[in-house]
């Protein structure tokens, strides 16, 4: 089984995104997985809490860009052969760093299944590094064909 997780950086009009690091979860599911005979594989698999790294940069680098600017992440998926009982979930398990300390960044500790429709994993204020993110993926079964499950994720930047 291969899960794949994709991000990427973007340059353009004094904003920069870095997704961090440009890697691919590959989760195997093997026989040691299973506890006895007749019982199933322990369903729920997570990355490190620090799996991916976001950090943004919009604006040219002024006091109002890196200390007021208000934005926000959204993500997505897009699946081709996925398994409907498969559940890929992120979370925000850290605040990274910045100029606006603590209280810059809201929402996103608790896990969310990323879907089609994109949503909100969090928002900011300021310019921020480093901001920790986890995935959890569910449902995983003998049950399931054996085969490669992949998954892209689309992260959005926006901002207000």
């Amino acid at each position: 089984m291969l899960f794949f997780l994709c991000g990427h950086s973007l340059i353009a009009f004094c904003q920069e995104v870095e997704f961090s690091p440009f890697s691919n979860w590959h989760l195997k599911v093997n026989s040691n997985d299973i506890v006895a005979a007749g019982e199933d594989f322990p369903g729920t698999y997570e990355t490190s809490p620090n799996h991916m790294r976001i950090s943004v940069r919009i604006g040219a680098e002024t006091y109002q860009n890196k200390m007021e600017n208000k934005w926000s992440v959204e993500v997505q998926s897009r699946t081709r052969g996925w398994n409907k009982n498969l559940a890929l979930y992120a979370r925000r398990t850290g605040k990274g760093s910045g100029s606006r300390f603590d209280k810059a960044i809201k929402g996103g500790e608790v896990y969310r299944e990323v879907g089609r429709q994109p949503f909100e994993l969090f928002s900011c204020q300021g310019w921020r590094y480093d901001i920790p993110i986890q995935f959890e993926l569910r449902g995983v079964s003998v049950l399931l064909p054996a085969k490669t499950y992949s998954m892209e994720l689309i992260f959005t930047i926006i901002d207000d």
